[in-house]
């Protein structure tokens, strides 16, 4: 049974309106507008619970200016779980039709039909060279005026075909196997960064582990539980399940901070049906590699200098904070700088930047002069959303450094 508005009454009646979430949450900083942080979200969701405001278009649009960021989360004296609490908002707002129609209709028709989707993708795909123009970065910039895009907003160049179409359901090492672990792909790895994981793949091979991608796998179901729809977000919960169930694992493995943040443990908190894939622990992948079996990095990168963003969803989400960091230490070549507020949310958001990209741009201008006074060269994140984000934001401020996950930047040591 998912958890409702209703069920949340006494987390809201929890807020004592201080305003640290004013300090701390990156919408409010750009809008200075008291609905769009914690606070107010809250206090609108009270007041549609007792009835003293009706479900409306425009309280929908206000709960989705909402990154998921958890930086309320984390900062809040009383500990109040404002997260859950603009999830369930959105949940009630789309069980009464309040949702914007075009997003849910994509959810339904689109996203949450596996081979509906992938058309969908390999469509998009081939219209891409038509539409738009490769930039050096691997983005990709409009020809030609877009209805609701910016003309000078990069875009990821999408993959013809899917990783999973591509990659064997089961990679055996060279040598004798040491365990046994499923690869969650996740929609962004599969048809936008595919060498996430190729990258995955060829290390977890080298440290002698089989590695299993069931075909089955489809997206994690973020995308629809951020959205307010429950139970699209439990069926594809259940795809996933069954999919991985066929194989027997050690663990499962993801290379993208919000599918490792669905997968461990965010569904169950909201859906409250028990673990995402019983049985078996999950992992980010740099979690994986500090945590596991020991690794030998093969070979040396040429020197480079590197500064890591911490997704929202690895650091606030999953508490991975240092393992990153150690693996990028132990690259040698690499020299690993920090930037200034590494932790602070890029604006990405999945869908939020689609529907509000004026104020992911503003957050995300912060995040390139942060980046720009680390001096780096390369920009290193464990989350492909976060990628987009920051290669659009870096591209805008006219700053040349590249961004790239932390496997991929890992795998180049593997030759």
């Amino acid at each position: 049974m998912s958890k409702r508005l209703e069920d949340l009454e006494e987390e809201i009646l929890r807020c004592s309106r201080c305003g640290t979430c004013r300090q701390v949450c990156p919408v409010f900083a750009e809008t200075l507008t008291e609905v769009q942080v914690a606070r107010g979200k809250i206090a609108l969701a009270g007041a549609a619970l007792d009835g003293r405001i009706d479900a409306s278009r425009e309280l929908s649009r206000r709960m989705t200016l909402c990154l998921n960021c958890k930086t309320c989360v984390e900062k809040c004296p009383s500990g109040v779980r404002a997260d859950e609490i603009v999830l369930a908002a959105r949940d009630r707002l789309h069980r009464e039709g309040k949702n914007p129609f075009l997003k849910h209709a994509f959810i339904d028709q689109v996203w949450t039909r596996g081979r509906v989707f992938a058309r969908f993708m390999q469509t998009a795909s081939g219209l891409q060279p038509l539409l738009f123009r490769r930039e050096r970065d691997r983005s990709a910039r409009s020809r030609i005026a877009l209805p609701g895009l910016d003309p000078d907003r990069r875009v990821p160049v999408l993959a013809s075909e899917s990783l999973l179409s591509r990659l064997p359901k089961v990679v055996s090492p060279a040598g004798a196997s040491r365990m046994r672990v499923g690869l969650f792909l996740g929609c962004a790895t599969n048809w936008v960064y595919p060498e996430i994981g190729e990258s995955v793949v060829r290390i977890l091979s080298r440290a002698g582990i089989e590695v299993v991608i069931p075909e089955g796998q489809e997206c994690c179901g973020v995308p629809m539980l951020n959205a307010g729809d429950f139970d699209k977000a439990a069926a594809q919960r259940d795809k996933n399940r069954t999919a991985f169930r066929e194989y027997t694992l050690d663990a499962i493995v993801t290379a993208c901070a919000s599918c490792g943040l669905a997968l461990k443990k965010e569904m169950d908190e909201i859906l409250e049906d028990g673990p995402y894939l019983p049985g078996v622990p999950i992992y980010d992948v740099s979690e994986f590699l500090v945590r596991g079996p020991k690794i030998e990095i093969p070979g040396a990168l040429d020197p480079v200098r590197v500064t890591y963003h911490d997704p929202c969803h690895l650091r606030r989400g999953q508490g991975i904070v240092e393992e990153p960091r150690r693996l990028l230490r132990a690259i040698p070549g690499v020299e690993l700088v920090e930037m200034p507020e590494a932790d602070r949310c890029c604006g990405g958001g999945g869908l939020f930047s689609l529907s509000h990209y004026d104020v992911a741009q503003k957050i995300g201008a912060r995040k390139a002069e942060a980046i720009r006074e680390s001096g780096a060269d390369l920009v290193v994140t464990g989350c492909p959303a976060c990628m987009m984000q920051l290669t659009d934001a870096l591209a805008r401020s006219g700053h040349d450094a590249q961004v790239i996950h932390t496997a991929a930047l890992l795998a180049r040591a593997f030759g």
